[in-house]
């Protein structure tokens, strides 16, 4: 795949010869993306497009990168010709001093698969270092948090990430 730089892609943009699909997901879309994007999930990237595209360049974005190149496959497979990719991401778009939509307020809120990460992480670390230092029943807490990331993993539905989003920090209405 054609790598773009944000230049690039900005005279593209510029120039209405390209289109913009934001592979992340809706809640990161939401807080933050490309003037002009239009948002789709990688896992919804189909032949489909191809009529929706029409002569213009298709170009896909992630945040840094690494998700559009590992979409790549599903790119080609679609039978998208002509496809690009911006190079380094929302961040390098952002680092060279060129415009966001973001949501007010909404900047500093990290992605919700990132404090699932996060969370789960903590959770396993302070448990495992309870588990050495006194009572085993502790090892049960934490093979229930393994049993619930594999539950994730299997289904596709994660408890974990539905109970963060009611968290303030989470909410989409504006108060």
């Amino acid at each position: 795949m054609h790598m773009l730089s944000p230049p690039e892609l900005k005279t593209l943009m510029d120039t209405q010869k390209a289109i913009l699909f934001d592979i992340r997901g809706e809640d990161e879309f939401a807080r933050e993306h490309i003037p002009g994007a239009v948002l789709l999930p990688g896992d919804q990237i189909d032949s489909s497009l191809r009529g929706a595209i029409g002569d213009r360049e298709a170009v896909f974005y992630c945040t840094s990168g690494m998700r559009t190149r590992a979409a790549a496959p599903v790119i080609e497979e679609a039978g998208i010709k002509k496809s690009s990719v911006l190079s380094g991401g929302l961040n390098a778009w952002r680092d060279n001093g060129l415009p966001v939509v973001s949501k007010a307020g909404r900047g500093t809120t990290i992605s919700l698969a990132r404090q699932v990460q996060l969370t789960v992480g903590l959770l396993t670390l302070l448990l495992s270092a309870g588990i050495l230092a006194g009572p085993v029943q502790l090892a049960y807490v934490t093979m229930a948090i393994g049993a619930g990331l594999a539950f994730a993993g299997l289904t596709g539905t994660c408890a974990l990430a539905h109970l963060l989003m009611l968290m303030p920090w989470n909410r989409t209405v504006d108060r």
